[in-house]
């Protein structure tokens, strides 16, 4: 329990909870507000995923955090040369948007 886990079906950075009915895993995001469930096989431990900065994200205490935190990663991925980083972090970052509060999260 604890661990920080991304939750690719929805681009969402969380906490891993403990399992739930039907083999699922919960998960709370790291703001302590909301709770889902995922399937196991959408979940990634955020150390195998190959993203620069994620110690960064799990950081994040509220959804726009985690949006910067999203952008921060992607730059760095950039800075860094890692293209395939970068779009993966611009990928997650757009499912958490829409999965989390659509307009909240828009860059200037």
């Amino acid at each position: 329990m604890g661990a920080s886990v991304l939750d690719t079906a929805v681009g969402g950075l969380a906490e891993y909870r403990g399992t739930a009915a039907a083999g699922l895993w919960r998960l709370r995001s790291f703001n302590g507000v909301d709770e889902w469930e995922a399937r196991p096989e959408d979940v990634r431990r955020t150390e195998e995923v190959h993203v620069p900065g994620a110690i960064a994200i799990p950081a994040a205490r509220t959804e726009r955090d985690e949006c910067v935190a999203w952008r921060w990663a992607e730059q760095l991925a950039l800075d860094e040369g890692e293209l395939s980083e970068a779009v993966d972090c611009r990928l997650y970052s757009g499912r958490h948007r829409s999965a989390a509060h659509a307009t909240a999260c828009r860059t200037a």
